[in-house]
This record gives structure tokens, sequence and C-alpha cells, in this order.
């Protein structure tokens, strides 16, 4: 059974290489031509008892794999069966809207899921019979007050009605496919929408409150929003408001980035959610508490009863579990918490002996089985290997020789450290690095966690509605300690992260030396060897390749930014980086794109080139310069070193000329002062215009001729209507096109006349908006062309709809 729920596992696994265009009957039809097969080679070919039984394991095996194939085939079917219809796109559509999450408001725009309801008042809108009930969005609300419910007449501005969860609205909304930037570094956006089910995303242009309906809310909504507005109101004096809101409700808007990159680095960013840990905490913490209150309860109304209060003590404790599990909203490791918690209890009930191992299957397998998608999520796959490594080491390498607390001190640490070596590989694989301080850190504040900052701030949420002055002055009791911890985790946060480039030799050293001298029974070390195969493989695909200082290559690297640019220039582990993406309303895309892209490839950079001073150019410059601080700056508005025609520096064997602006261009607007850029490699150019029109190129054109012919070129200003033009791709006569444009922006661009226009000369198209990050390497005296969603990561949850 457990062998089949194993192969049954192994097959949704298979999942991201799953074609959603595979008919339903496919792989049924080939598990009953794979099942005959080997009956009908039984019945012509008889064989030993044996080797039948083994043929009938591997058959049962091959069937269980395919069956999970089958149930991944479903999902990914059912999670593509729906795409927004052309003519809604850059449309306005009005439907009856439910808030299905706590409403993000940074003072510029709101941010909230919610999914399609169908009220009988508006059921006949051609909108809502489109929008099939229940689909889930992914909203965003821009514009002054007013357009959520101030009243502007007013002296004091009062709220009207400010969207909340639970609340139906009848909203004018702009909807777009599920899509994402796409890089080989950095959050995929695109994967966590399909992950959460989410069928379009769009912003809100007008709302209308349906009256009532606020006394109709779920009680848990009701709830989780009253706890955040007691959390709002208190956030002025609480110094980690983020932290605590986060402890209580899961909910995390309120952490910074900064925030986010102290706890990665330090290798506590699990304490951030309602997850495993403190969900067992809450678990274990209230069956001791409830069992030892039915004691007393016992001892006091029937003395002389002699029964066993441990079952009634341990579903009240998962009672209140599942009630923690409810304020988080039963996010994605909650789920999977409460049910590695309810497995446990079933099988104490039952009485079943059952190893760790058979229950870590079968636990995953119900969480598949339950939330197919799960394998998207980083935490599953921290989760199932941080149980692994508590199955491994903890009840298989005992602390020997040792009695009281000096043993469970160093059983917990090796825990810890066998934790983080087990988990090494997909930290590096999602966070670009691995914090070496991890098991120390762990160490010493989960239990401060554990036993100080979770019970107080629950207790605190139980006392607000009945004492709410005692409820604040828990929650400043527990504010204080997490600043406590807080100084120090700033303080190791410098030194305890480790990146990519780093981490490889050290901890296949590491993992060398514990296969080699692992006490422990022989059968176990397999997993070891397997852990090691398969870390090996892993850290080899994130790993910069070694021996770069003499690498021949040169690299061109265009990276998803949405509507903006960045292209980083690569060349013996050094980079030119040529506009630095787009930022708006306090965000960018240095810190989320650029700079873990230039970790993830071990890159030292050299210099930042500003096309010009326009804010879907030069967005990440200042956090940029601030981590790379020896970086020239080259720009046109005065920053740095300025940019002037006629200037050429070498670079790691690259020659770069500076093309424009020619003189005179500050006459002609802002675009056409853009630093021109050609670069040269091996008898090869590479052309980047930044975003000139219409008369830049014809000054460029007029001024350089046929010195402008180039392989490769990055198309000017994105691939606008006013870009472009004949006579300048008649000088240039590139071979390859890239355009950086966002997925369905607003400007229409790259627009089908400049698309017409490249075409015509025979240019071979890139674009970011479609094929996400787009890397192009001259090697070997020819171009290459590698894109994010074609060759790096071709899975169909990645493609745009």
């Amino acid at each position: 059974m457990d062998g089949l729920l194993f192969s049954f596992i192994l097959g949704i696994f298979t999942s991201p290489w799953i074609d959603p265009t595979w008919p339903l009957w496919l792989l049924p039809a080939g598990a009953t031509i794979f099942w005959g097969s080997v009956w009908a080679w039984q019945r012509i070919c008889p064989c030993k008892q044996q080797v039948q039984q083994q043929l009938t394991v591997f058959t049962c095996l091959i069937l269980g794999v395919l069956c999970g194939m089958q149930w991944s085939l479903i999902n990914a079917k059912s999670t593509l069966s729906w795409n927004l219809p052309e003519s809604y796109l850059r449309q306005t559509i009005s439907v009856p809207i439910r808030i299905t999450s706590i409403v993000e408001d940074n003072g510029q725009r709101l941010r909230f899921n919610a999914e399609v309801v169908a009220l009988a008042a508006h059921s006949k809108a051609p909108e809502t019979a489109a929008l099939r009930p229940g689909m889930k969005l992914r909203l965003q609300w821009y514009g002054s007050q007013w357009h959520y419910g101030v009243e502007p007449s007013s002296p004091m501005p009062t709220v009207i009605n400010t969207p909340q969860l639970g609340d139906i609205w009848y909203a004018q909304l702009r909807l777009r496919p599920v899509s994402g930037l796409h890089n080989q570094v950095g959050f995929n956006y695109q994967a966590w929408l399909t992950r959460q089910q989410v069928g379009a995303t769009g912003y809100v242009q007008h709302g209308e409150l349906i009256a009532g309906n606020r006394l109709a809310k779920r009680p848990i909504d009701a709830l989780r929003q009253r706890i955040f507005d007691q959390f709002s109101a208190r956030k002025p004096w609480l110094q980690h408001a983020d932290i605590l809101l986060a402890l209580a409700i899961a909910e995390r808007q309120w952490v910074s980035p900064d925030t986010w990159q102290v706890l990665q680095r330090t290798g506590v960013a699990h304490l951030m959610a309602i997850s495993g840990l403190h969900l067992s905490m809450v678990f274990a913490a209230s069956t001791w508490l409830l069992r030892w209150w039915l004691a007393a309860l016992v001892r006091l109304l029937a003395p002389r009863w002699q029964g066993n209060i441990w079952p009634a003590a341990i579903v009240l404790g998962w009672l209140c579990a599942l009630g923690y599990a409810a304020l988080a909203d039963f996010a994605v490791a909650t789920l999977r918490a409460l049910l590695l918690i309810s497995v446990f209890i079933i099988l104490r009930f039952y009485a079943s002996h059952v190893s760790p191992l058979r229950v870590l299957i079968r636990a995953v397998a119900l969480v598949l089985l339950l939330d197919p998608m799960a394998w998207l999520d980083a935490g599953f796959w921290l989760s199932c290997l941080a149980v692994s490594a508590i199955f491994i080491w903890l009840w298989h390498r005992p602390a020997q020789g040792l009695i009281g607390w000096r043993a469970k001190t160093l059983q917990l640490w090796r825990f810890e450290l066998m934790l983080c070596v087990m988990l090494m590989p997909i930290t590096v694989a999602y966070f670009q690095g691995v914090s070496w301080l991890a098991p120390l850190v762990n160490l010493l504040v989960v239990p401060v966690f554990s036993l100080m900052i979770l019970p107080l701030t629950l207790l605190a949420l139980l006392l607000l509605p009945i004492w709410p002055v005692l409820a604040s002055t828990l929650l400043s009791v527990a504010d204080t300690v997490v600043s406590w911890v807080w100084w120090g985790l700033q303080g190791l946060s410098e030194i305890a992260f480790v990146d990519t480039h780093h981490v490889v030799g050290a901890w296949l050293l590491v993992l060398i030396l514990g296969v080699r001298h692992l006490p422990v029974q022989r059968h176990w070390r397999w997993l070891w060897a397997l852990q090691l195969s398969v870390s090996w493989t892993l850290l080899t695909l994130v790993q910069p390749r070694v021996g770069q200082l003499a690498d021949p290559r040169l690299w061109l690297h265009m990276l998803d930014v949405g509507q903006g640019s960045a292209l980083v220039v690569e060349r013996q582990r050094r980079a030119i980086l040529y506009d630095t993406g787009p930022g708006y309303q306090g965000s960018h895309q240095g810190h989320s794109v650029i700079e873990p892209f230039l970790r993830r490839r071990g890159l030292d950079l050299d210099m930042i080139v500003l096309s010009h001073p326009h804010w879907d150019h030069i967005g990440g410059v200042d956090y940029l310069l601030t981590r790379y601080p020896n970086a020239l700056l080259l720009d046109t508005d005065g920053r740095g070193l300025p940019c002037q025609w006629g200037q050429v520096w070498g670079w790691q064997g690259v020659t770069l000329r500076a093309l424009a602006p020619l003189p005179m261009a500050v006459f002609q607007g802002v675009n056409n002062q853009s630093c021109v850029l050609q670069l040269s490699f091996q008898g090869r150019q590479v052309l980047l215009p930044g975003d000139i029109e219409r008369l830049g190129e014809f000054r460029l054109v007029r001024y350089y001729q046929q010195r402008l012919q180039s392989d490769v070129l990055l198309v000017p200003h994105h691939g606008s209507r006013t870009s472009s033009h004949p006579y300048l791709l008649n000088q240039v006569q590139p071979h390859i096109g890239l355009i950086s444009s966002g997925y369905l922006n607003r400007f229409n661009m790259p627009h089908p006349e400049a698309i017409a226009r490249l075409e015509a000369a025979k240019v071979t198209l890139y674009n970011t908006a479609w094929d996400g990050q787009v890397s192009v390497l001259w090697y070997r005296q020819r171009w290459h062309i590698r894109t994010q969603r074609g060759d790096f990561s071709p899975y169909w949850f990645n493609q745009t709809r």
C-alpha cells in the first residue's frame, strides 16, 4: 500500500513536464496497454514465483506513477480550463465580486484577492456569464480616495465604505490573463497565481458596495478583519507589529523587503508563517493544558471515574489547532501542517505502530491528493526535507552515552545541523544562497518564539474582546521580546549569508564526510547516497560555471522587468548593466530581479549605464549603487559620468563606443537624448539605442551610416510606433532584435507597425513579455539564444495564456 502511495507521489512530481493538451484517455490507455502486456507475457513465458512477485510489484509501481500523472493532468487541465476572452482585453467589464483577503493599502493603491459571485440582480449581465461564479481574481485599486469611498466635499474627509474582507462589491474591472515576470531568479509570480488558482488579474476602475452584505459575512472573515483592525490601531506604538500580525493571523503585508532579507539571511523566515512549528506548538500546548483541566474537572465531579481522558484532550487540542489554522484562512503551509497532525491523531487512536517514513509517505500523499499544486511551493519541499531530517537523524542517530539536558541539547544541535545540510540545495535554488549560521540562530531563536512570543500573542488575541488593556500590555511585552531578538538578527544578517557560488564546495565536503562517518544502520546509508546525487544535480543547475576567468564567451541577458529595460552584459565573471528597470510607488526591480540575478551568476558589477532619466529605465539605480558602490555610473542627466558621443572604453576584451547623444539633442526630447552604445567583440557588434525615436534614429543614421551595422539590436523605445524605421534598420541590418516590454502593457508596445517593419527587415524578434528573460550568447563564432519560457523553464504553468 505504501509503495503504491510512494509511486503515486512520484507521478505527481512529474507535473511540471506534463502537457495539459494531452487527452485524458492517453494515460489510462497507456496503463491498460502496459498491464495487458505484462499479463500476456506472464501467460506466454512462465517464470519463477519470485520473479513473478517482483514483476507484479514493479507493475503496481508503474501503475501508481501513471495514476499520479493522470491526477496531475486532470488538475492542470482544470487550472487552464478558462481563459479570459480576447474581447475582454483592455475592456471594462462589470461584475459582482466578494473580497476574500485582507486588503493591502500602501497609501497609493489597494490590493486584494476576490472571487466572482452570482447575484440575482446582476446575473443577466454578459460579463457575469463569462466570468463563472467562484472564479478567483487578483485585483488592485488605484486612484484618489474617492474611488473607494471617501466624501471629498467634507473639510475632514471621512471614510464611507472602504473595502474589507468579506465585502461584496459591484465593480468595474480591467482584467488580463495570469502572467508575471520570468527570470532565472526572483519570485515566480505567475506560478504563485497558478498555485492560488487565480484565473485573472487586473484593477478596479470603480466600485459600489452592495448594501447589507456586511451583516452576512462569514464569521471567520469578520473575526480576521476585526483582529487586523485591532492591530492597525496599535501599529503606531508596536515597533514590530508586522511580525506579531504574521504570527497572529498569517498576514504578512506589513513585512518590508528589508525585514524579509534579514529573516532569510539568518535562516528564520519560516517563523513568519503559521506553519507546522507554530501549529504543533498550539496543538501540544492546548492538549496538555486541556488534559490537565479535564483531569481536575473529573476529580471534582466524578472522583471515582477511572477512564482515559487523553483521547478527549487530543480531540480538543486538534480543535484548537483547527481554530488557529482558520485564523490563517487555511493557508497552504497551515493546511499542510494540520493534515500531518490529523494523520498523527488517527494513527494514535487506532494504536497503529507505523514507521516514521511510512507516516511521512501517507501524509505527503494525502496533501497532494487534496492539494495537487502543493509542489509549486518552496515550503512544501522544505517541510518534506525537514521532516525527513527528523526521521533520519533524530530517530536513527541518538545521542549515545549522555543523559539529561546535555543529551537533549546535543540531539537538538545535531538536528539543526542536519536540517541545514539537507535543506541547503532547496534554499540555494530558491534563495540563491544559504545561511551558514542557521543551526545556531534557530537553536536560540525558535525557543524564544515558541515559548514566549507566540503564547503572548495568542493570549492577547483571546483577551482583545474582553480585556483590551491587558491584551495591549501583552502585545507590548511580546513586541519588546521581538525587539531584543531582532537586534541580534540584524547584527548576524551581514555575516550569516553565503551566496550561491560559495556554497558547493563546503556543502559537498560536509555531506561526503557525513556519508563516510555516519554511524547508523547500513540500510539507511542509501538515503544519504540519494541525497548526495540529487543535491549535486540541484547545485550544479544553480551554480555559476567554474573557471569563467578564461571564458571566451560573451553573454547578453535581457532581463524581464515588465514595462522597462535592464540588460546585463556578462564577460568573465564581470558585468555591465544597461538601465536598471522600472521603479514606481516605492518599489523597483533592482532588489527583486537585478541583484539576485547578479548574485546567482556570481558577477561583479563594474558599470551602470542609464540611457535616459525616465522611470522605466532608472528605477533600481539608487539601490544598486548602495549594493555595488564601486560601480561606475554613466548617464545623461548629471548624476554620474556624462555619456557623450565619441567616448570609447575597453572592458574585458569588449570595446564600448558611445554614439549618442549627439550635439543639439537637448532640443529633441528626453528619449532622443538617450545614451546610445555599440559593443564590439571578436568582430561582432551589439547596438543599444535606449528610447530614441524617429528624429533620433534619423540623426544617428545620417552621422554614422554603415558604421551602425550590428548583429544584435535592442529595439528602440520598446518597439513603439515612433521607432524602428526602415532607414535605421537598413543601416544596422540586425539579425536578432530584443524587445523589453510588459505583458499587455497599457502603452500597446510593441506596436504592430513597428513589428511589421522589423519582420520586413527579416529580424528574429524576442520579447520579454512573451519569452521572459532572453539570454544571447556569442560562442564559437555564432550566436545562441536561450529564453526563460522556452529553454530555462519551459513548464506549462509558466507559459502565457
